[in-house]
Order: C-alpha cells, then structure tokens, then sequence
C-alpha cells in the first residue's frame, strides 16, 4: 500500500526495531540518496520515524534535494542525532517540570502536617484529628517516593549519550 519511502514505512521500521530489540527508544531512515528518484519521490526525500518504548513518536519528511547520495545521507543522519538530542531535551524538561509539581504537592502536604499537628497538640483527644495527620504524612511519604524515582529518572536520562 505505501512504497519503501513514506512516513508510514518509516514509523513501521522505528517500533519494529523496539520490538526485536532491548532498546527503548528507536530512530529509523528511509529515502532516496540518489541518484535518481522520480516526480512522485524525488532524490533526497528521506523518511523519518522516532518511536519510544512501544509508542510512535514523530513521523516525519524531510527534503534535501538533489545534493548527491554522499550529502543526503549525511544530512540525514544528522537530522536524525538531532530528533534524538531534541527528545532527550523534551523528555528531560517533562521530568522536571513533574518533580516541580511534586515539590510544591509536598509543600503543601507538608504545610498540612504543620497544621494537623498543632491541632492535635491543643486538642490530643481529637482522634480525627490524628487519622487525618497519619492520612497526610503517609502522602508525605509517597510523594518523597515519587521524589526519589523521578530524581534518579532524570540522572539516568541525562547520563545517556545519543
């Protein structure tokens, strides 16, 4: 249904290379380097296909024009170091941003533990209020769990070489 060249071949190249291999993030190429080509694909048309874990990523056309087969083959890989550099970015940004929405979850948590066990200090028959305090710091601890992983989900990112 789609020739060699199209964004579909590509995507299908970069989750199959997922499937057979114990790799987690996958990058595939295919194109015309030349020389030739035609009106319908024409020489330096290269498909691209990013695929992370099981799930496709990015498809993608890139046209490099009649360059010759050396230079559209070098063009080509080094679009795709950069699709991989630009997603280690993306994904190191995202983990980030998620361990600022857990510092500030934990703030407040921990803003409520304050609370709670002032509470509990002025009324220390108030078993409620003890639940609640036990309640909180227990979400207190998931959220330093959460905390830990992602801290060392980053490290691990950003320790990998492309």
């Amino acid at each position: 249904q789609h020739g060699a060249v199209s964004e579909q071949v590509a995507g299908e190249m970069a989750l199959g290379a997922l499937n057979c291999c114990a790799a987690q993030l996958a990058v595939s190429i295919t194109g015309i380097a030349g020389p030739g080509g035609s009106d319908f694909k024409p020489e330096g048309r290269v498909c691209f296909g990013v695929a992370h874990q099981t799930k496709l990523l990015n498809v993608e056309t890139q046209e490099f024009g009649s360059i010759g087969r050396d230079a559209v083959r070098q063009a080509a890989r080094d679009h795709a170091l950069r699709e991989l550099t630009d997603m280690k970015t993306k994904q190191v940004t995202a983990m980030k941003d998620k361990m600022g929405e857990l510092k500030a979850a934990k703030s407040t948590v921990d803003a409520e533990i304050g609370k709670l066990t002032e509470r509990l200090v002025s009324t220390p028959e108030d078993t409620g209020v003890q639940s609640k305090l036990n309640d909180v710091k227990q979400q207190s601890k998931l959220i330093e769990g959460e905390l830990t992983t992602i801290i060392s989900e980053i490290q691990t990112v950003e320790s990998r070489d492309i």
